[in-house]
């Protein structure tokens, strides 16, 4: 294309555009998506995501109520006809106010089978409208599994901590160890500033002073974790979490075994006691039928010997003299009762060491149970898309989309990321070949293919504000990332905002520190072909367009021109219904502003 000439064209090739603005699309942003598809075809966009804010009832007179159930057949059928007459592509955002995949629920702390079947519900209402609106596509859902500390998201073979992010000043000496009972999914916090009192020497050989007392020193969980890298102490593969909870729960094992032992000592001697008394008074008994007061007599002096009878001043020795016999058995009675007594003890001593010993056999690392969680959740959506795409002969395939969110929760961090879609696939073959019969290599292309990741660079960036260095020293990290992302394939689909590494403002392109051109350029490098949706919020009212028009500027795309008098993307951006590269082809059904409406050319529709 030569760039002197009279006329160019935003769709023309050129070495000097870095990306197709074909490429490039807008997302609807928030309310009707059916008014926002029209909207945006006559902002000339080629791709836009239809999403949702709303979750369970939805309400069309709420603009953040809004889900995939509040459009129904026709008004699906017009958006596809629309965006097909148009040329349109057409992506899927679930509601981010849905909850995540994981079901976590940190008001309760625990993970919730209900609350992922919620997430996956209305995940697949996404995956419904996808499927008749956009004929396929990517159905993006937001992942934030579950918290989790900054500072020891990595870490080298020696356990040192090797993520260049820190949640709060110390994060290391004071943020929990979470563990969770993967019966019940409840969360169990060890937080790493609690004081405990442990022997010098450890609980095999702990140091005695001179009076033969164990020496106590006091040690915070992160002392004890330090020592346990130090020390090399864990087990190849061994979490830390486990290892210090197995350690501390030994503690009260310990405790509670020298209980049982105790109490179950006390009931054997008490048992002796029981059974020579029971002996004897029963002897005495049989001697009672032949002599009488010799045996009357003989109980009263083995009471008195066995330490047992009522002293002599006290107002029962009377009733003792009169009938020891009776006296024995009801002390009888009270020695059996007390073994009874000792031996319930120390089989409760014994069923709490039982019980905290499959505890800890049931304990997992928070990490270990989200992620299989989220996996299962995600590949089962993957599953009803896959299903859809067979079942309704779909023109592309129909996947899902997991996308970043925000730096405090699991998931947001390119290698949590990457974990949670490489899991998430290896979770979708298994039910293929286990449902389907399918071949294992088959199954893993078919999973490859339907669970994608979709990168927010904006949500990425605001990982800067943990970062502990220069502005520069972040992209640079950021770039490294995405190229081992991008290099793994990992990557499927991509949303393009700005912000100031605090939050999520939604820019457009070029209007923040999003390190966004080097991004797009690793993708380019790695050979990919999907989408990049601008996603606006952060423009003035009317100029959501923007967010688009931005990008295809800040990516190298020419404008449209007829003539030799040079304009700027300002004129275009500022006045685009007025000079627009390009109406749209056709408005149909309730889209159309009236019946009587004509082309820019003034022809009117037949």
């Amino acid at each position: 294309m030569d760039m002197e000439s009279d006329y160019w064209n935003a769709l023309d090739k050129s070495k000097s555009m870095r990306v197709d603005p074909n490429q490039i699309g807008i997302s609807h942003g928030v309310g009707d998506v059916g008014e926002g598809l029209k909207a945006n075809v006559f902002r000339g966009a080629k791709v836009v995501e239809l999403g949702f804010m709303g979750g369970g009832k939805g309400s069309r007179s709420q603009a953040g109520k809004h889900t995939p159930e509040s459009y129904g057949t026709r008004e699906r059928e017009e958006m596809r006809e629309l965006a097909k007459i148009n040329e349109m592509e057409v992506s899927t955002h679930a509601s981010p106010n849905i909850g995540y995949a994981a079901g976590f629920s940190p008001q309760q702390g625990v993970f919730s089978p209900e609350m992922r079947e919620n997430v996956l519900h209305e995940v697949e209402r996404a995956i419904d409208f996808a499927a008749d609106v956009g004929q396929g596509g990517p159905v993006v859902m937001h992942i934030g599994e579950f918290s989790r500390p900054m500072f020891d998201i990595e870490r080298d073979k020696q356990g040192k901590p090797i993520t260049p992010f820190e949640h709060f000043p110390d994060e290391y000496k004071k943020a929990p160890i979470l563990m969770v009972d993967k019966d019940n999914g409840r969360v169990q916090a060890l937080r790493r500033d609690m004081a405990l009192s442990i022997p010098k020497g450890g609980w095999e050989k702990p140091e005695l002073d001179k009076e033969g007392n164990v020496k106590f020193e006091s040690k915070t969980i992160a002392q004890l974790e330090k020592e346990a890298y130090e020390g090399g102490k864990l087990k190849q593969g061994e979490d830390v979490g486990t290892y210090l909870y197995k350690n501390l729960i030994k503690r009260e094992l310990e405790f509670a075994k020298g209980e049982q032992q105790r109490y179950q000592t006390q009931a054997d001697e008490v048992r002796d006691t029981y059974e020579q008394l029971k002996r004897r008074r029963e002897n005495l008994e049989d001697f009672k039928q032949r002599n009488p007061e010799k045996a009357r007599y003989d109980a009263v002096v083995m009471a008195e010997q066995m330490k047992i009878a009522p002293d002599k001043d006290s107002p029962d020795y009377k009733k003792f003299i009169d009938n020891p016999f009776d006296f024995l058995k009801k002390r009888e009675d009270r020695v059996l009762y007390e073994v009874q007594a000792f031996e319930t003890i120390a089989r409760s001593r014994a069923a709490e060491v039982h019980t905290q010993q499959q505890q800890v056999e049931r304990m997992q690392p928070i990490v270990e149970y989200g992620v299989k969680k989220s996996a299962e959740t995600i590949a089962r959506a993957a599953m009803g898309a896959y299903e859809q795409e067979k079942a309704k002969h779909l023109e592309k395939p129909l996947w899902i989309a997991p996308e970043n969110w925000t730096p405090e929760e699991y998931g947001a961090h390119p290698a949590e990321y990457r974990k949670i879609i490489v899991e998430s696939r290896n979770e979708m073959a298994n039910q293929l070949v286990r449902q389907r019969g399918m071949d294992r290599e088959e199954a893993n292309k078919v999973a490859q293919e339907h669970i994608k990741g979709t990168f927010d660079i904006g949500h990425a960036n605001f990982w800067y504000k943990y970062f502990k260095g220069s502005k520069k020293e972040f992209d640079q990290w950021l770039n490294k990332e995405v190229e081992k992302l991008t290099k793994d394939g990992i990557i499927g689909h991509v949303h393009l905002s700005d912000n100031f590494g605090y939050h999520d403002e939604h820019l457009s392109p070029g209007e923040g520190n999003v390190p966004m051109e080097k991004f797009v350029e690793k993708l380019k490098e790695s050979g990919y072909t999907g989408k990049l949706i601008a996603e606006p919020g952060g423009q003035k009212e009317g100029r959501y367009h923007q967010a688009m028009t931005e990008a295809w500027k800040l990516f190298g795309s020419p404008m449209y021109r007829i003539d030799a008098t040079s304009q700027s993307w300002t004129d275009i951006e500022s006045s685009y219904f007025g000079r627009a590269p390009q109406p749209p082809n056709f408005i149909v059904g309730d889209y159309a502003p009236s019946k009587d409406w004509t082309l820019w050319s003034e022809v009117p529709l037949e």
